[in-house]
């Protein structure tokens, strides 16, 4: 790119009738590849010179130091090109490129013509380079000053110019219009327009009309031009401003955010108040404000703006739950979504800051009245639930499992019924057996119905407790628009974990005037679990997904904390460790396992062939090949448990360490008359189990409950009610929800899983309610394997899910904690037995 512009030779008249040519749409006469080559050569400078004339055009040219020229004739409202190269490209692209020059000059003299988007900007002017074609009189009056009044408007900042008067005798100034050039210009005042053009495009400045009115609506070169730009155009021209643009060189100035929540009869309001300093802005540029959180806006009263960055989210957040909020009216619940978040001042009306301190000081009275049937903390969880229902807020019953949290809310629709709704549960279906029975048991006058394909809602007109799966309410579906319950309950809420399945946008469309979700795992594998279950509870408390994702992950220690403080109104939880003294201990052991030579010699070929196929990248392994490394790990966890396990192996189940000790285990667990649980991920291990212990004990009474059981009842029955020692196999996820083991005080988790959460919960089918013995849990570990390094993953994450609801936290992403695929599997702790072929 030149530093200087082309010479440019031309008349009045020849301008203003070039002015009128480039009107139409000259660019069609040429190619597209052609154009591109003109805008190249006018971007570089190439053109030197342009001569006008009313019947043509010359545009001269330098190509690698060589000069040429094309001719661009108009005649009949046709434009012809002529070249003096034989390069016909070269000359018709200097000839669109000596019109774009042309389109400049008449943009810098009469302002009318639009740039093209490509347009090169231009340097300084020193002044006209070249003589006019036509004799002309040389003018010698004296040039007239530029006069620039700067003003603001609603859409940012607009400069009029014009003349000043040239004799005393003349006290109006004559504003430029464009093409109107009635009174002939001196050199210098042409001078003078081209560069006010100049500077004016460079600055952003847009002609918007053709009255010499020009308007700068870019915020951010708005802020550049009250720093920067003026004080030059000051030097340059005689500039005029009011106060309103003077506050352009304060720059950006920062906006803080206040809110006001008022008590409404059912609902919140809240107002916004943005601050400058001590003076509060108007509802017009809050408004503008909000529209553009993120961004720097422009005020005519107050320069510009923009909102404090540390409260740019929360703004952007709480101004999009406000807009789907029909009326601007949201749930009383609502306040909580901004406690914990110090970004944002929160002002409570009095009667809203009452409402929330009656809501976080629980219900006042415990009256038993008929609930004599309840433990007393029982009855707390009870009169919990009705003070939250009173409030207009709906909760999560978190209590660990085996402290009745069925049994509670079957308390709770009994003592506080909704006239004339129905209610509806919604459970695993292995549970529905559970829910019918506990409310014949304790409220038999409470009448039951359970949704099938045959039996829907509508079909009984009394009000009734609907029982119904998680799958059935998916296919039933449609039937929720039609239906408002009283109260709706979620058990085993982890359920709807996936905010995305079908079940768990069936839950969503449930109206009722009470919800309540029952599980004492709510944070089971990620945050993003806690936000689905409160999707459903109180819907905006913890924001959008993208939002709570967002800074679950970039939130770091600090955000468990804040998550804790918004939803700990809403959540009840309580260990049987703090509330049930009558509960006998529970002890916790990690059992160590040895390894049969063929044990060790599988899992070191599965290490090696393993490290082998998939590399040492754990990103990778977790991500493109996540497949084919999980299969790995599982194969390993089989050899850890049992080679008979795999696909091509016949091995005995003497060949298993793991299982030799457990048989020893239970053997003296049994003569001393206790019974036994023993819980496997695995269903065939289980059934060698079996085998092992038919071999070895006889006589033993064993029973079996795994995904294939028919009736769950049955098994569980029979070993509750049997007279002598037995031993009752259970896959881990059969077992984790909807049965009571309390006869048993031995359990063996005979392989670790991923999620600490599901051992919890099977394990609390033991150590629960009615259970008057002492507990034993044995994890049985390979050593030096796997199995060791995922109870190190287990317990190294506890501390999140502590920190949020009290319990355990699965975290499978293992690149985040092991460096390479071999520090993960790789056989440990056995160097004298490990093979060397």
């Amino acid at each position: 790119m030149t530093s200087g512009i082309p010479q440019r030779v031309y008349t009045q008249m020849a301008l203003e009738a070039w002015f009128g040519r480039l009107e139409a749409d000259w660019e069609g006469g040429f190619s597209e590849s052609i154009l591109r080559y003109a805008r190249s050569l006018y971007r570089d400078g190439e053109v030197r010179a342009v001569e006008l004339t009313l019947e043509n055009a010359i545009i001269h040219g330098n190509r690698k130091q060589k000069d040429l020229y094309s001719l661009v004739e108009w005649s009949d409202g046709k434009m012809a090109v002529r070249s003096s190269t034989r390069d016909r490209a070269m000359g018709y692209a200097l000839a669109a490129a000596g019109i774009y020059e042309i389109e400049e000059l008449i943009a810098d003299e009469i302002g009318a013509v639009p740039m093209d988007p490509d347009a090169r900007e231009l340097e300084k002017p020193c002044g006209f380079l070249g003589p006019v074609t036509e004799a002309e009189t040389p003018d010698t009056r004296p040039d007239r000053p530029l006069v620039l009044r700067f003003s603001t408007c609603p859409q940012g900042l607009v400069y009029f110019a014009s003349w000043a008067p040239r004799d005393c005798d003349r006290s109006e100034p004559v504003f430029l219009n464009g093409g109107d050039f009635s009174e002939k210009l001196t050199p210098g005042e042409r001078e003078a327009i081209i560069r006010l053009t100049t500077m004016a495009r460079r600055c952003g400045f847009e002609n918007r009309a053709r009255d010499g009115r020009y308007l700068l609506k870019d915020p951010q070169r708005l802020a550049a031009f009250g720093r920067v730009d003026l004080p030059l155009w000051r030097e340059r021209f005689q500039v005029e401003t009011d106060d309103s643009v003077d506050i352009l060189s304060e720059g950006v100035r920062t906006v803080e955010v206040e809110l006001r929540a008022d008590s409404r009869e059912d609902h919140m309001a809240w107002q916004w108040n943005f601050k400058l300093g001590a003076e509060s802005l108007p509802d017009g540029c809050l408004r503008n404000l909000l529209r553009n959180p993120s961004q720097t806006v422009f005020d005519e009263s107050f320069g510009l703006l923009r909102i404090n960055r540390d409260q740019t989210d929360l703004v952007e957040s709480c101004h999009a739950i406000l807009q789907d909020s029909p009326g601007g009216k949201l749930p009383h619940y609502m306040v909580f979504s901004l406690f914990g978040q110090s970004q944002i001042k929160l002002k409570l009306s009095a009667g809203l800051a009452r409402w929330r301190k009656t809501l976080l000081k629980g219900p006042s009275s415990t009256d038993k009245g008929a609930l004599e049937v309840l433990r007393p903390y029982q009855l707390r969880g009870v009169e919990w639930m009705k003070h939250l229902c009173e409030h207009g807020c709906h909760c999560l019953l978190a209590d660990e499992m085996g402290l009745g949290k069925t049994l509670q809310v079957i308390a709770l629709i009994a003592t506080r019924p909704i006239p004339g709704r129905s209610h509806l549960i919604v459970c695993p279906a292995s549970v529905v057996p559970v829910w019918e029975s506990e409310i014949a048991k304790f409220f038999p006058s409470l009448r039951v119905e359970k949704l099938k394909s045959d039996h829907l809602f509508g079909e009984v007109a009394e009000p009734a407790i609907w029982l119904t799966s998680y799958s059935q309410l998916r296919r039933q579906k449609h039937l929720l628009d039609a239906t408002r319950f009283g109260y709706v309950v979620l058990d085993e809420g982890q359920q709807i974990k996936n905010p995305d399945a079908k079940s768990t946008l069936a839950c969503m469309s449930i109206k009722s005037d009470h919800r309540l979700v029952l599980t004492g795992t709510p944070l089971e594998n990620r945050q993003l679990d806690l936000w689905t279950l409160f999707r459903f509870l109180l819907p905006g408390l913890l924001g959008n997904r993208r939002r709570f994702t967002e800074a679950a992950e970039k939130g770091g220690p600090e955000f468990p904390r804040m998550l804790k403080q918004q939803i700990a109104p809403f959540v009840l939880r309580r260990t049987k460790k703090k509330v049930m003294s009558e509960l006998p201990e529970k002890v916790e052991m990690e059992l160590m396992c040895p390894m049969s030579e063929l044990q060790l010699r599988e899992y070191d070929r599965l290490t090696r062939e393993g490290v082998a196929s998939l590399g040492e990248d754990m990103d990778r392994n977790v991500g493109p090949r996540a497949l084919s490394f999980f299969n790995l790990l599982m194969r390993l966890r089989q050899v850890c448990c049992d080679p008979g396990l795999l696909p091509w192996s016949r091995a005995g189940i003497e060949q298993s360490g793991k299982i030799g000790t457990l048989l020893d285990r239970v053997e003296e667990a049994l003569q001393s008359g206790h019974k036994v649980v023993v819980f496997s991920q695995f269903v065939a291990l289980l059934k060698r189990v079996k085998t092992g212990l038919e071999r070895r004990l006889g006589e033993l009474t064993i029973f079996e409950l795994t995904g294939k059981t028919v009736d769950r009842s049955r098994p569980v029955a029979e070993f509750q009610n049997c007279p002598e020692t037995a031993v009752i196999l259970v896959s881990l996820r059969a077992g984790g929800t909807g049965i009571t083991l309390h006869a048993a005080d031995y359990v063996f988790l005979l392989d670790p899983w991923w999620n600490p959460a599901v051992e919890a919960q099977a394990v609390d089918r033991v150590h629960r309610i009615g259970q008057d013995k002492p507990v034993f849990v044995y994890r049985m570990i390979t050593r030096g394997t796997i199995e060791e390094r995922m109870e190190a993953l287990k317990a190294s994450k506890l501390e999140v899910f502590v920190s949020v609801v009290g319990g355990p936290l699965e975290d499978t992403r293992f690149k985040n904690h092991y460096r390479s695929l071999s520090e993960l599997i790789a056989l440990t702790d056995h160097p004298q037995d490990r093979p060397t072929d």
